[in-house]
């Protein structure tokens, strides 16, 4: 066991922190409305963001150098910008979970959603930063998320007791329901994390972890008859099964997991260091500003909008954390050209076509979305 929480390097947890509770909110909701075109489009999504990853990644092993840290150097402008996207982009996503988990809990348990929000805030703001401490508890918190697995097991059950029928009465789902998803799986924050890390084998073995759980949420909206709440099916209560609790566990730490990884990002994008910060006291003081703004923001949108318009709200920041995370390409594909550019390596020439093509389909859908 120790030595597989030690194999749960950076690869791992930056895409295990990509299946947050937005993830899983799109990908029940897909696999609800669009039946087996929702749990085919779902397992696609996450296809892109693993191969972002692994380009991120291949450079780094060949020549050392990283997206960030390269940009910053030779492309200044470029840089700042690429940094800019991927910071307000991981701001949304941790507005986005927060109003999931707070009103999921409060759902759960009872009371207001208010006391539930701080303590997840405060528990993921609280987690060391790069220290051999905050090392260990990200494992631990990718470890219980690993509990996610348990859909699995309820899509298998589901197979007997559901409608398959169901899932094969499909739909096909809007332009702009498609960006949202692409945005619930980009996860922007995780293309700094991936920064961090130097070997490749995680991050497929978190391929095929991230496609069997997504799969698997897509595939019992499909096949049961959940609930109209999204939230009462999130933890899977509407189904009744007695390993609920250890789902709502596993959800927890996902999002405490990306919380605590954003919370990272913006302060290591913020203090302009291309390392993580050693230590949470100094980072807390730096996004101290951003916390509190994000704080204000999530209150008002509450306010606002009330829980009934729960769905709505992620799909639009969805939506809009996909438009983000597009634009966030166009410096890494300006990167990878350089790369290639200067060293003619067929590796990254691969990945060079692979990463055009992907910022090719992405704006054209973006683009007709709007036109259309």
């Amino acid at each position: 066991m120790k030595k597989i929480m030690k194999n749960l390097g950076p690869g791992f947890i930056a895409v295990l922190s990509g299946i947050e509770l937005t993830n899983v909110f799109m990908y029940m909701l897909f696999g609800k409305l669009y039946g087996l075109i929702g749990v085919l489009l779902v397992t696609i999504s996450i296809i892109p963001m693993i191969f972002i990853q692994e380009a991120i990644t291949v450079p780094k092993i060949l020549y050392g150098t990283t997206p960030s840290s390269y940009l910053l150097t030779h492309r200044r402008k470029t840089g700042v910008f690429y940094l800019v996207t991927i910071y307000f982009g991981s701001l949304l996503v941790m507005l986005v979970n927060a109003i999931i988990i707070s009103v999921l809990l409060s759902n759960l348990f009872g009371g207001s959603w208010l006391p539930y929000l701080l303590l997840v805030v405060l528990v993921a703001s609280l987690i060391p930063g790069n220290s051999r401490i905050g090392r260990s508890i990200e494992r631990i918190l990718a470890g219980l998320s690993l509990f996610l697995l348990i859909y699995f097991v309820t899509f298998i059950i589901s197979l007997f007791h559901g409608s398959v029928d169901r899932m094969l009465s499909y739909s096909t789902p809007s332009l702009l329901m498609i960006i949202a998803l692409w945005g619930a799986a980009s996860s922007p924050y995780s293309m700094l994390v991936q920064e961090d890390d130097d070997d490749l084998s995680d991050l497929r073995l978190s391929l095929l972890v991230s496609i069997i759980i997504s799969f698997s949420i897509s595939g019992i909206a499909s096949i049961t008859n959940i609930r109209t709440n999204i939230i009462g099916a999130l933890a899977l209560t509407s189904q009744d099964y007695y390993y609920s609790y250890l789902v709502i566990i596993g959800l927890i730490s996902t999002t405490i997991l990306a919380m605590s990884t954003i919370f990272v990002t913006v302060g290591r994008i913020i203090s302009g260091s291309i390392k993580v910060l050693k230590t949470r006291v100094s980072e807390i003081s730096q996004v101290f500003y951003s916390v509190v703004a994000f704080m204000f923001i999530l209150s008002c949108v509450i306010a606002y909008v009330g829980h009934s318009a729960l769905e709505e709200l992620v799909i639009f920041g969805s939506a809009f954390i996909g438009i983000i995370s597009t634009i966030a390409m166009y410096p890494l594909l300006i990167y990878y050209f350089d790369i290639y550019t200067a060293s003619k390596n067929r590796v990254i020439g691969i990945n060079l076509v692979g990463l055009l093509v992907t910022v090719i389909v992405l704006t054209i859908i973006i683009l007709s979305s709007f036109l259309f």
